[in-house]
């Protein structure tokens, strides 16, 4: 039944998981949190090749343990103040990258994406709504018969491939909270 008057609603401040921790790992509460490829928790990026997935809730010291002995729990959504440098006011909108566990970056080169900023605090504070879930998914399309050097006709036949190709990658840009919008057909 629809309401016709104001309702108090219940909101949790985000999702949150557990991820079992890599050997000989210590993890800060509040610091960003990656996993290798092997699917343990880490604190580092390592150049991008680790893939953000949250930032930590509470500490998780594994210096002495094996892999997976504990796990740390870590929020998987919602938004942080993040610390790093050189912020504007038109950095609200842009894609934000770790650059170690607790530093964020708007240069992608070397880092991994973790959000997108969505206010400016001051030149040290960007707040950035993460979201690992939804840039878990791969943006990588193969792409044929396309050459850099010219002009792209959307009506053209020979520029149909890339343009759905494009308007698929925004797509997921949009889902993933990255580009605010929508894809016209």
């Amino acid at each position: 039944m629809a309401v016709t008057a104001n309702q108090l609603i219940k909101r949790q401040e985000g999702m949150k998981q557990s991820v079992p921790v890599l050997t000989a790992i210590h993890i800060f509460q509040g610091t960003m949190v990656f996993v290798t490829a092997a699917g343990f928790a880490t604190d580092v990026d390592a150049l991008g090749a680790n893939k953000f997935v949250g930032i930590a809730i509470g500490e998780a010291d594994n210096t002495g343990g094996a892999s997976g002995d504990i796990e740390v729990e870590v929020w998987e959504q919602g938004e942080f103040e993040l610390v790093g440098s050189g912020f504007v006011q038109d950095d609200v909108g842009s894609v934000i990258y770790a650059s170690d566990n607790f530093t964020i970056t708007l240069t992608a080169d070397g880092n991994t994406v973790i959000g997108v900023a969505t206010r400016f605090v001051s030149s040290t504070v960007l707040v950035v709504r993460i979201n690992p879930l939804a840039l878990a998914k791969p943006l990588t399309y193969a792409v044929t018969n396309w050459t850099t050097d010219r002009a792209m006709d959307c009506n053209a036949a020979a520029d149909a491939e890339i343009c759905d190709v494009l308007g698929t990658l925004i797509g997921d840009l949009i889902a993933a909270g990255i580009l605010n919008g929508t894809v016209a057909a």
